[in-house]
């Protein structure tokens, strides 16, 4: 098959008739031969290469349009907001790895503190769909976990007992050794 005639008259007709010169040179294709029928189909199918470049040739006349000063000032502002961003982003991930290690060690300390009282970790007997205790589990409810109750428990009870024993080392929390509670420490590893 010669196609120099259909490339001729693929070219003649895309201008006068304002088809695109593969649409012209498929529809004559299509016409000439059966087997090659799949193939246009086919080719039809595809996206046109030529938004492709029309495209590209809009976004060059934009920058050749643009003195070289102007594109490279664009390109820097584009460059110092992606760092910007890029920075943003970095503190946003430390921020939330920290907050993520602060549950985690929250989650750990209650779960002691559960322990030590006997009491549901999920919810402590606040939820009537808890799955573990069914909004049972205050303190009491489960079985005491005596070493981390002597851990935590005991401790508070003797300073309790000493507060009331005397009032006035209560008053100041200097005369027993101990920090008020906004600054005391946490005894759990």
């Amino acid at each position: 098959m010669d196609i120099n005639p259909l490339l001729l008259q693929a070219l003649a007709g895309a201008g006068s008739e304002g088809l695109s010169v593969k649409d012209v040179l498929l529809s004559q294709l299509d016409e000439t031969d059966p087997t090659t029928s799949l193939l246009v189909k086919l080719l039809a199918q595809q996206p046109s290469e030529t938004i492709v470049d029309e495209s590209q040739s809009e976004f060059e006349l934009e920058l050749e349009s643009e003195s070289d000063p102007e594109r490279l000032q664009k390109e820097q502002r584009a460059r110092a907001r992606a760092a910007e961003k890029a920075k943003a982003l970095r503190h946003l991930r430390n921020t939330i790895d920290l907050l993520y290690a602060e549950l985690e060690d929250l989650r750990a300390r209650n779960d002691m503190l559960a322990a030590a009282l006997g009491a549901c970790y999920l919810c402590w007997g606040e939820d009537a769909q808890c799955p573990e205790c069914g909004g049972q589990g205050g303190a009491g409810f489960f079985t005491l976990d005596r070493s981390l109750f002597g851990q935590f428990v005991v401790p508070a009870v003797h300073r309790y007992k000493q507060e009331t024993a005397n009032p006035r080392s209560a008053m100041n929390p200097k005369a027993t050794g101990s920090r008020p509670n906004s600054q005391q420490t946490n005894p759990i590893p």
